[in-house]
């Protein structure tokens, strides 16, 4: 049986990862219960690409201590595998140092929308995401996706829009203006909400009708989740409008 997760994306945020994260930060927000990582990579410095290194995550500060400060590699991840399947993992976090990404994978019935709102609170204490989603995902798709890397699996409208979003992170940037697609739970900021959507800015739009729920977190944070019964509709909208950057 395939897995079922629900992830949480959140792109490029205002303050510079580098200036952040230190072992304190990350023990801040890995405290997961019985979910608690087991396992630490981190993608270092060395050589062009960097090299990628793995020890226990009980011993994060002897891995600081032989490869140098955590904030000054290019990635650190963490995980908890299941059966040493990197790709079947009950826990997964992602800080993509060099790019100002995050990513968190969980097993979807530990995991609610209201855990994942209450999560992006706590990390806007420290940071400022400029967009984000969270969706459920069904096996190894769950770890890539995010990071708009298409699976071998996916169908061809996924395929495309996967790679519409990656295209957005890696060259064009329009996810600091446009939503990627219409998630379950999005996270927007000021740019986003003045989309023009049938002649009315996007903020004004949601609130206006019965399109979800949209929850500021903090300036140039928010929140929007969308009900599956009206997510389409809304999507068909806002596709239409061109505030998309999925193209199918």
């Amino acid at each position: 049986m395939t897995n079922q997760y629900r992830y949480l994306a959140l792109y490029n945020f205002a303050e510079d990862l580098k200036n952040v994260i230190s072992i304190d930060f990350l023990y801040r927000f890995i405290s997961y219960g019985e979910s608690n990582p087991t396992i630490v990579s981190i993608q270092t410095q060395e050589g062009k690409y960097g090299k990628w290194r793995r020890g226990s995550f009980s011993r994060l500060g002897l891995l600081e201590a032989k490869y140098g400060p955590l904030a000054k590699q290019k990635k650190i991840v963490f995980d908890k595998p299941v059966s040493g399947n990197f790709l079947n993992s009950s826990i997964h976090i992602s800080y993509d140092i060099e790019e100002n990404n995050y990513l968190i994978v969980r097993e979807m019935h530990k995991w609610g929308l209201k855990d994942i709102i209450y999560h992006i609170e706590s990390l806007s204490d420290v940071l400022t995401p400029s967009y984000g989603f969270s969706i459920q995902q069904s096996g190894p798709a769950a770890f890539i996706h995010a990071g708009g890397v298409s699976d071998s699996e996916d169908d061809p409208a996924t395929f495309r829009r996967i790679n519409d979003l990656g295209r957005s992170l890696r060259q064009t940037k329009e996810h600091l203006v446009k939503l990627h697609d219409l998630y379950p739970l999005n996270v927007l900021n000021d740019a986003h909400l003045k989309c023009d959507i049938e002649g009315i800015a996007l903020g004004d739009w949601i609130n206006e009708g019965n399109r979800g729920d949209l929850i500021r977190i903090k300036q140039n944070v928010y929140t929007w989740t969308v009900p599956d019964d009206i997510r389409l509709g809304v999507r068909d909208t806002l596709f239409r409008a061109g505030a998309l950057i999925a193209s199918v």
